[in-house]
Parts: structure tokens; C-alpha cells; sequence
């Protein structure tokens, strides 16, 4: 994987940072697998959909898949739940924010649901009380 191919970008192998943002045509998450020291992974702008699936990568603790094509939530946390102790997926269509014209409404019941995937209080989109909440609403 160190040996760059025609129409794809090499990665060292002991890289911990990948960022692979606006790289759909030229990258498969599949093969990241052998990035055996990573620890961030970068998938902005590659559009994505909800049924991605990633290989299993213990080493990587943070993930980011901002502005892609992420409609269904239940779909894409049951994927990347275990796998990834930290996700920020700002601007999709799951997650709804004045970034892609969601209401302030629909924002925090995106957040209540999120939160009601993870049993860790590392995902960095709860904060303050809405954890709490998760019993009552999810």
C-alpha cells in the first residue's frame, strides 16, 4: 500500500492522520484497513451515503464524514458505533443543523437519538444535559 498506483493516493503505513476528503473516485474504505496506525480518519466531501462500510481499524479513534450523503441515522451508527470511539458527521442530511437548514428542533432531536446509539460519553456532538433526556424520549 505504500506504492502509490495509477489514479490513487499512497498513505504511508504509519501515518496517524488520513485525510481523505473530496477523494471518492480515487478510495475505497476498505482498504484502510491496513493503515495499521492510524488514529484520524478524514472522509469529508466524499459523498458518502448511510450504507458505507469501514473494515475494522482499532487503532483509529476519531472519524470525520462531514458533508456527505448521510440520510439514515439508524443505518450509519449501527455500522460505525463499535468501531469508532469519537464521529463528527456535521453537515449530512442525518444530522440536521443550521449548516444544512435543519431547525434548532430537529438539531437537538438528532442529538437525543445519537445519543441514545452510544453508551460512551465520547461522541463529541452531546454535550450538557441531553444524555439525561435520551431515557425519556428514545
Amino acid at each position: 500500500m505504500d506504492q502509490q498506483t495509477s489514479g490513487q493516493h499512497s498513505q504511508p503505513s504509519n501515518a496517524p492522520t488520513a485525510d481523505l476528503s473530496n477523494n471518492l473516485p480515487y478510495w475505497n474504505p476498505a482498504l484502510l484497513g491496513q493503515l495499521e496506525k492510524l488514529r484520524a480518519l478524514i472522509l469529508d466531501g466524499n459523498n458518502y451515503t448511510s450504507h458505507i462500510k469501514f473494515p475494522y481499524m482499532p487503532s483509529v479513534t476519531t472519524v470525520y464524514i462531514n458533508k456527505n450523503k448521510l440520510n439514515h441515522l439508524p443505518v450509519f451508527v449501527e455500522e460505525i458505533q463499535k468501531k469508532f470511539p469519537n464521529i463528527n458527521m456535521m453537515n449530512n442530511e442525518a444530522a440536521p443543523s443550521y449548516f444544512n437548514g435543519g431547525s434548532l428542533t430537529q438539531h437537538i432531536d438528532y442529538r437525543l437519538e445519537l445519543s441514545s446509539f452510544f453508551t460512551s460519553n465520547r461522541l463529541w456532538l452531546i454535550v450538557g444535559n441531553h444524555r439525561s433526556r435520551v431515557q425519556v424520549d428514545y
